[in-house]
């Protein structure tokens, strides 16, 4: 049967020998070519990048089908000749003969084809069969919070959407249903309630509020009644009085809202159940003041009254020649004052008119503490990091902790299908929660610490104009649209998703705060976890984040977001900013693929048992030693700087480095040795990796000889190397010029 198209969608049939029948289930990554999946098996068919069409496991272009493929001499079918299995794709007459059928004769060619996919129902074929399972491949686009229910006959069956999903129907007697109804349902508001201590009031809950989960809608209000009432006992003298007392009680917790703040306290304090269990509830206590403080003052404060908060930064430097900085803690004072030179630059002026005075006020105008040296400088525009490359060069390369990949220009490769799909924590035990996160500039505009209203005004009418299924939500008080809501901004402030006023005297003097909060705003994405900042330290900052520990796929939304920002810019004839060193930031420390990757590991054991900070420097990711009690004594590991390496090799890196650090923990829960690199799976796989987790030889001296957890040095010769390129005798580590051993990996009881 020759193929045939109706409103857009090809009907193929296979001709004689296995007397298959087909219809398209997805067409998403091979150019619209259709792919096939076989009724009740894994098994797809398509055609691939070679022209050819083949049958495989899984639907790719690649031109290596397992199962079968089509060559000149005919059909191979497991590696055999299938002369009698015959496929033809529809040709070019075949698409001219089609364009000239009326609808109706294209109606009646469809209705036939299915007519004949009924009765050969039996067979087992590429179009299914409703008396077997059903499985989900794939949808695009879907909103979050969404479930799927498929109703078969009189049977309905119903789960939150995860591709792969499969709903199995038992047969319906003799007549079976010729067809299946699908539904899609949204969830629109959700909340926990927990019963904990409110035995005592009654057993009652009213007033609650159930928060929707749409940012957009006011939260909804319920009463219920959660008691355990016993009705076979006689009321005894007395009792009314102390009934009388409960129900004086009841309304004060419910009018002071006590009782919805002690029900938030008990349900965070049994979900993360931490050991210091007094440090927690005075921390969130403290918590719970400072937000109650905030929102008073919110009300009150007139932001354009406010030092580096109205339309101008902080006082300060303003023009050449400079200070007395020889006191000063930063990197840009450091650069300054090894280049007394740079001083020539100070009547260079970009094409936006930003000066390299601009630049480095902050660092002028704040002396810092020889402890924690920042940057101390901010880009004004793109262009700053080209006209004034004799200054930003050599601080890039600090921020970065080496050179600037020798003039080599900044990798790019945000394929996600290069992403490993290794699992950093299948049990689900030790990785709570993750965050990944992207800037982006507009070229031509000039960034926050030195942009006008107008053009901030631009850059969040671009972000507006984004192709994205969301709610964008400016800042209460702007004056560039409807600000949010307070219950809006509540919200966003208790999920960690509101941008605040900077209050730094570095970031005022820099000018983030000018025009606060005019232009400034969140747009929270459909997609689960995704989000973008307007007009903070960055034009877009994007956020994707979630439980647990599925990087690739948590990626993915992140590309697909900045993607469609990127489309809006296109659209307006502009571009985000880029140069050799990748994509450019307010901050230097952010350039290269401006990507940055934190997860929070539940690792007790490993954070005893070594210098976890130092161990994480080894594999190229830092972590977070300080740790409160209300965090559970959590530990974030991020990535570290991302010049040099492509967004799918620091993806790759922290999946790696995280996987070790968790295996670790595994062997220390079980007292386990480790001597040899097959000992550990969960990094035996890294040769196929670019050197990236490697140091010297030296680190050796790491080792223990002895009890407890022994790692050999051809364990660390394969994890540790110089990162990027491959080591030299005299040459140091780009990211560690100087090592140490790290302490002991040895286990320790809880």
């Amino acid at each position: 049967m020759a193929a045939h198209r109706r409103g857009g969608v090809l009907w193929a049939a296979l001709l004689s020998g296995l007397a298959f029948n087909a219809y398209i289930v997805r067409t998403r990554g091979f150019q619209s070519l259709p792919v096939y999946k076989k009724d009740g098996e894994q098994l797809f068919l398509m055609s691939n990048d070679c022209g050819e069409f083949q049958i495989d496991t899984v639907a790719k272009a690649s031109c290596d089908g397992s199962i079968g493929i089509k060559k000149e001499s005919g059909w191979l079918i497991n590696g055999k000749s299938a002369p009698d299995f015959k496929v033809r794709p529809e040709t070019k007459e075949d698409f001219q003969k089609v364009a000239l059928m009326s609808q109706g004769q294209l109606d009646s060619i469809v209705k036939a084809d299915m007519e004949k996919f009924e009765q050969q129902s039996s067979v087992s074929t590429f179009r299914g069969r409703m008396d077997e399972d059903d499985e989900v491949l794939e949808v695009d686009d879907l909103p979050a919070n969404t479930f799927l229910s498929l109703r078969y006959g009189d049977t309905r069956k119903q789960a939150p959407f995860r591709a792969g999903e499969t709903f199995a129907f038992a047969p319906n007697g003799a007549k079976q249903p010729k067809a299946f109804t699908v539904d899609v349902f949204q969830k629109v508001a959700s909340s926990q309630v927990s019963l904990a201590g409110i035995s005592a009031l009654g057993g009652s809950l009213t007033n609650v509020e159930i928060e929707t989960l749409d940012i957009g809608c006011a939260p909804l209000k319920a009463s219920f009644e959660a008691s355990l009432r016993s009705f076979d006992q006689e009321e005894k003298p007395g009792i009314s009085r102390g009934r009388n007392a409960a129900e004086r009680a009841k309304q004060y917790m419910e009018q002071s809202g006590v009782q919805q703040f002690l029900q938030e306290m008990f349900t965070q304090l049994l979900e993360r159940k931490p050991e210091d269990y007094l440090g927690f509830l005075a921390d969130f206590i403290e918590q719970k003041q400072e937000e109650a403080d905030h929102a008073e003052l919110q009300n009150d404060i007139d932001f354009s009254s406010e030092p580096g908060l109205g339309e101008d930064a902080l006082p300060g430097f303003a023009a050449f020649p400079l200070p007395d900085i020889s006191k000063h803690n930063s990197i840009a004072t450091e650069v300054l004052q090894a280049q007394p030179e740079l001083e020539q630059l100070a009547n260079l002026r970009t094409s936006t008119g930003v000066s390299l005075a601009q630049c480095i006020k902050p660092a002028v105008d704040c002396p810092g503490h020889p402890m924690v040296k920042v940057a101390g400088a901010f880009a004004g525009d793109a262009e700053c990091y080209s006209l004034f490359q004799q200054f930003f060069d050599p601080l890039v390369a600090a921020l970065s902790c080496g050179t600037i990949c020798n003039g080599a220009p900044q990798p790019s490769d945000g394929d996600v299908s290069k992403i490993s799909g290794a699992q950093i924590d299948p049990t689900g035990s030790y990785v709570v929660y993750t965050v990944l996160e992207a800037r982006r500039n507009v070229a031509g505009i000039r960034m926050p610490v030195c942009c006008s209203r107008e053009e901030r005004r631009e850059v969040e009418r671009l972000l507006s104009s984004a192709r994205l299924r969301g709610t964008y939500l400016p800042l209460r008080g702007s004056k560039s649209g409807k600000g949010m809501a307070a219950y809006q901004e509540e919200r966003l402030r208790k999920v960690g998703m509101l941008l605040t006023e900077p209050d730094s005297k570095l970031k005022l003097a820099a000018g983030f705060g000018r025009h606060w909060p005019d232009a400034r705003g969140v747009f929270v994405c459909d997609a689960p976890g995704v989000f973008i900042w307007c007009n903070e330290e960055d034009h877009y900052r994007f956020f994707a984040r979630q439980e647990g520990s599925e990087l690739k796929e948590l990626y993915e939304r992140l590309a697909r977001a900045v993607s469609s920002v990127a489309e809006a810019a296109a659209s307006a004839k502009q571009e985000f900013a880029a140069s050799k060193l990748g994509w450019l930031t307010t901050c230097p420390s952010r350039v290269g693929a401006a990507l940055r990757v934190t997860l929070t590991l539940r690792i007790p054991l490993l954070a005893k048992a070594v210098d976890l900070p130092a161990l994480c420097e080894r594999l190229h990711l830092r972590c977070d030693s300080s740790s409160s009690a209300i965090s559970g004594n959590l530990w974030q590991v991020h990535s570290l700087s991302s010049l040099g390496v492509s967004e799918v090799e620091l993806m790759n890196e922290v999946i790696q480095g995280c996987r070790l650090l968790v295996g670790l923990e595994q062997r220390l829960e079980q007292n386990t040795c480790i001597d040899s690199i097959e000992a550990l799976p969960e990094v035996a796989d890294l040769a196929g990796y670019p050197s990236h987790f490697a140091l010297e030889s030296y680190v050796t001296r790491f080792l223990l000889q002895g009890q407890g957890m022994v790692v050999s040095p051809k364990l660390f010769s394969a994890l540790f190397e110089v990162r990027g390129s491959k080591s030299t005798p005299n040459k140091k580590s780009r990211f560690l010029p100087h090592l140490s051993p790290v302490g002991t990996l040895s286990p320790r009881s809880r």
